[in-house]
């Protein structure tokens, strides 16, 4: 009886944290949709273009190394920090 409650409690739990997950991705895929439509208003078409080949090749690379979006994220903010800070 312990087992089972257990088991139970843990399955629901899991897919709580399962549709959180969901709605996460979900969220976080309407913010880059709407970051590409303002890039696209301030790129020429050209820097447009190449700036969605960057992420494209930065999403690849992510999937290859096996890094979450999140931590690529990160990992991509501070290499930009850092350059900023390289040219000061």
């Amino acid at each position: 009886a312990i087992n089972k409650k257990s088991s139970e409690q843990m399955k629901a739990n899991m897919q709580k944290e399962k549709r959180q997950a969901e709605a996460k991705r979900s969220e976080m895929k309407a913010l880059r949709e709407a970051k590409a439509a303002e890039m696209k208003t301030v790129l020429t078409p050209e820097q447009y273009e190449k700036w969605q080949a960057k992420q494209k090749e930065l999403r690849k690379e992510n999937r290859k190394n096996g890094q979450t979006k999140d931590k690529a994220s990160k990992e991509t903010r501070k290499s930009g920090e850092k350059k900023k800070q390289d040219k000061k």
